[in-house]
């Protein structure tokens, strides 16, 4: 039940009091992380089966440039129109990003002293986008498209599936 609370006439400390303790699940998520790194995919879609209710046959781990373009197929004649804002957000996105590019400087501080700051991008980075349950992608936006204008070359994106094993068209 969510308790509606006058924040005048209450304090922090009941603001942010869990009115349950809450569990200690270290050991549990230890467990699945050294499961994942020992034995990988295998791990992983066991863990989605486990806690996304997913059919690990229709499970797939990357998808393929075939499969992107028939989930944009399939966003169009869902939610004609989706795809056109998505693409204007990206836009959007893209040109305030655009702005706040760093350059890197040098000064010479004389008797041979150069100093400065040199702007490098990440080789590689990793995005995580909530769904299943709901689509975001608006994440998929604001966490790629930043990355990309930095100048990162290898973007990754996971996503939980749906109960059929595929991510929704819109992310």
């Amino acid at each position: 039940m969510i308790r509606i609370l006058d924040f005048a006439e209450v304090t922090a400390d009941e603001v942010f009091a869990r009115s349950e303790p809450t569990a200690d699940v270290s050991d549990i998520v230890a467990a699945i992380i050294k499961d994942v790194r020992e034995n990988g995919d295998e791990a992983v879609i066991r863990y989605a089966a486990k806690f996304d209710g997913i059919d690990p046959e229709n499970f797939a781990l990357e998808l393929g440039e075939e499969e992107k373009r028939d989930a944009l197929r399939a966003l169009d004649e869902t939610d004609p129109g989706l795809s056109d804002v998505i693409r204007k957000s990206a836009a959007n996105i893209a040109a305030f990003c655009s702005r706040q590019l760093r350059e890197g400087f040098t000064m010479e501080g004389g008797a041979g002293k150069v100093t400065g700051q040199k702007v490098l991008p990440l080789e590689r980075a990793g995005i995580y986008v909530p769904g299943g349950t709901a689509a975001y992608p608006s994440t998929v936006l604001m966490d790629s498209i930043p990355a990309k204008i930095a100048g990162v070359e290898e973007i990754v994106m996971v996503t939980p599936p749906s109960k059929n094993g595929k991510v929704n068209p819109a992310i």
